[in-house]
């Protein structure tokens, strides 16, 4: 993803401010937000928008009783989907999702046009956006599934912006093909890779797959996110 299409994503965040899945562990609590992706593109664009930077990804709805999952196919492409949701992260610190990925981008790829470590392609992502004044003092909090890192909970910064951090949650590829739960304490990882407490406001939730640096494809899907609330 180039600079240009990475700041065109962000300007638009900043402006909105499979298999069988155990649903036992996908039940909102009392107080909980749900972020659901409906069962069609047309049903889930009521809700979420999409940032199109680099071709065109596939989507796909497999129908829950509890929510649907939401299967995306990047080829060479790089699309963000957005939902516009205010919370105080004081209050709802906790997120949790589930995800797999069935492949990941091939990075030895003769088409890829960087370096390996410079390559900015994950098959799986989940930002959380705190949004400021200006697009350029707005912080992104970004959860990666990193098929190339050693260890989870590295922090790497982005290429783009110093605003921008990514949190390794998921890294090799010894899941593949299996949901994972992820639940994340938000203030915590804030902490983390921006060095103070978050703001008390944040303004959405991005997820995103994308192969475009190494021209290759990827196969993710993601089912119910949920906002915690810890009051």
């Amino acid at each position: 993803m180039t600079k240009w299409m990475f700041v065109s994503a962000m300007t638009l965040i900043w402006q909105l401010a499979c298999s069988d899945i155990d649903l036992t562990f996908s039940n909102a609590g009392q107080g909980d937000i749900s972020l659901r992706f409906g069962s069609s593109l047309e049903e889930m664009l009521k809700q979420w928008q999409i940032k199109s930077l680099v071709g065109k990804d596939e989507y796909q709805f497999i129908k829950k009783e509890k929510g649907n999952v939401l299967h995306i196919f990047s080829k060479n492409s790089a699309n963000i989907l957005l939902k516009q949701v205010e919370f105080n992260p004081h209050e709802y610190q906790l997120i949790r999702w589930h995800w797999m990925v069935n492949k990941f981008p091939e990075y030895s790829s003769e088409g890829a046009t960087d370096s390996i470590d410079s390559i900015d392609d994950y098959a799986a992502r989940l930002c959380v956006v705190f949004p400021s004044w200006s697009i350029w003092t707005t912080k992104f909090l970004v959860y990666v599934w990193d098929d190339r890192a050693a260890d989870t909970d590295t922090v790497k910064p982005s290429s783009f912006s110093k605003n921008c951090k990514l949190l390794v949650v998921e890294n090799g590829t010894k899941n593949r093909g299996k949901w994972v739960t992820e639940e994340r304490n938000i203030i915590e990882d804030y902490r983390k890779v921006f060095g103070s407490n978050p703001p008390k406001k944040a303004g959405a939730i991005g997820i995103m797959s994308d192969s475009d640096d190494t021209r290759t494809s990827t196969d993710a899907c993601y089912y119910n996110i949920y906002l915690k609330s810890t009051l």
